[in-house]
């Protein structure tokens, strides 16, 4: 019961600061922002590029961080360098020089992770061969070349050892003697730059921690 008030609650609160709270705006835009003024309020919307909101998804995704807690200071010092979004920060906010090689980076691997997911018609699993047919719309993967829906097993194995390559280079493991080097997959579009920013996720960096907000 107790959920239940409080989810109440809270759609009320919700209810009462939407656009669609009250009757008529005053519209102001300035470049890719639009202004929204009312007796006793004020919004401001800001357009970001699809493909950018894409790829700020998948970082979000990637870092395996709470989008609750983490999401709107993430999206904060990420977009510090457009004036469009300069309503969000407090004059602190920093957007790392190595920050578009890693959202492209974190996007890549998100569209492996969302296309490595998809039941396939030689699936050994008859419960997950049903799910054919039955699959969402993938609205928010980015297109990479060499990347695409798989359409058997064996395409699934060649994405995931995509993955495997990339999680090897990332948590790079002592070669066992006379072990050759994990060699790399052909046509990974990741260049070392993309990879090391990639990288400093998953070693906790300091500037990765602080692009995040993370203590």
């Amino acid at each position: 019961r107790r959920e239940r008030v409080e989810a109440a609650r809270g759609d009320k609160a919700i209810r009462a600061v939407a656009l669609t709270a009250t009757a008529a705006w005053t519209m102001t835009r300035a470049g890719d922002t639009l202004t929204l003024r009312a007796k006793g309020a004020t919004r401001v919307l800001a357009r970001v590029e699809p493909g950018r909101l894409r790829r700020l998804r998948a970082a979000m995704l990637v870092s395996g961080l709470d989008a609750g807690r983490h999401w709107r200071c993430f999206l904060a010092n990420a977009t510090a360098r457009d004036k469009a979004f300069a309503a969000l920060g407090d004059g602190t906010r920093a957007a790392p020089a190595f920050l578009d090689s890693y959202l492209r980076a974190a996007s890549y691997v998100a569209t492996i992770d969302a296309l490595s997911r998809q039941p396939t018609p030689d699936d050994p699993d008859a419960a997950t061969r049903a799910l054919i047919g039955h699959d969402s719309e993938r609205l928010m993967v980015e297109d990479f070349e060499g990347l695409r829906l798989p359409a058997s097993l064996g395409d699934k194995r060649r994405l995931m050892e995509i993955a495997a390559w990339i999680e090897h280079r990332l948590r790079p493991m002592p070669a066992a003697q006379g072990q050759p080097e994990r060699a790399r997959p052909p046509r990974v579009p990741l260049n070392d730059a993309e990879l090391a920013a990639l990288a400093r996720d998953v070693n906790a960096d300091a500037e990765m921690k602080q692009l995040f907000c993370v203590p």
